[in-house]
């Protein structure tokens, strides 16, 4: 229904109640939203949170309760799909999990075609480091700006500006997370954080796909299926060296990577010693 509703939690909760198959809910004005805001959806179940035409809205997270989080979290289970789109995110991280039961998710799973469900950031601005002081410096440049807990599920990046990425999954128990991310930027704030990573420093366990996108800050992860047309900063480092490849991409020599072609600064390194 086209019903407009004065916060997002009102409309949230309409959803809620209704239990539509697929919805959108649309943020019509370009206002700061200041208010918690915590979604869960069931299995096969689609929504959609974006901005209107012509509009750019902020959701502006802060401290509501000292012993929960403050993130903005998204739940999602067997099937569902989650898009944010055109919206700007500062104060604090999007969170996106699986279901609270393991043991129901595995159960649903194995009776599903395709349980793989999608988390989808596109057009949007997760601030990094929460947000920029006055100087124009990040206020929490060591904290993530989306927080992937165990979550089994498609992550798609496309055509927005995030802080660092921190996944936090069972690399025992289950698969990389795909983590695709393509025309964005990932700022990690400082070349010494992780712009991708795991939970603890360890190795972040997804499998990356990065595509003319421009990384500041180190890369640590399960493996990368292809990396093009793409500028890392700083190191990228994959756990897993003999799947995937790299090309035409600048990528610091002596990082562990898979196989590359035609990347910088090989190619001059290759040329200056062939002039000696």
């Amino acid at each position: 229904e086209d019903t407009p509703m004065p916060r997002i939690g009102d409309a949230l909760r309409k959803w809620r109640d209704d239990a539509p198959a697929h919805a959108v809910i649309e943020l019509v004005n370009s206002g700061v939203w200041v208010e918690p805001l915590h979604i869960r959806l069931r299995p096969g179940q689609t929504l959609t949170l974006r901005a209107a035409n012509g509009v750019r809205p902020v959701i502006r997270l802060i401290d509501w309760q000292t012993d929960l989080p403050d993130a903005l979290t998204v739940e999602l289970d067997v099937g569902s799909r989650f898009a944010l789109d055109g919206v700007i995110v500062t104060g604090r991280p999007l969170h996106a999990s699986g279901p609270r039961d393991p043991a129901l998710y595995a159960d649903a799973a194995a009776n599903a075609p395709n349980c793989a469900a999608e988390l989808l950031i596109r057009h949007c601005t997760l601030v990094p480091g929460w947000g920029i002081d006055c100087d124009c410096e990040p206020e929490r440049p060591a904290e993530p700006s989306l927080e992937l807990h165990q979550l089994k599920a498609r992550v798609r990046i496309e055509h927005s500006i995030v802080g660092s990425i921190q996944v936090q999954q069972d690399e025992v128990g289950s698969d990389p997370v795909p983590l695709s991310i393509e025309d964005s930027i990932v700022d990690a704030a400082d070349g010494a954080y992780e712009a991708i990573g795991g939970a603890g420093s360890a190795v972040a366990h997804a499998v990356l796909t990065i595509k003319r996108s421009t990384i500041f800050g180190v890369v640590e992860a399960h493996a990368l299926d292809l990396a093009e047309n793409s500028l890392f900063n700083d190191c990228l480092n994959v756990a897993r060296r003999q799947i995937g490849c790299m090309r035409f991409c600048h990528v610091p020599r002596h990082c562990r990577t898979p196989r590359r072609y035609r990347c910088q600064p090989d190619q001059v390194v290759t040329a200056v010693r062939a002039l000696q």
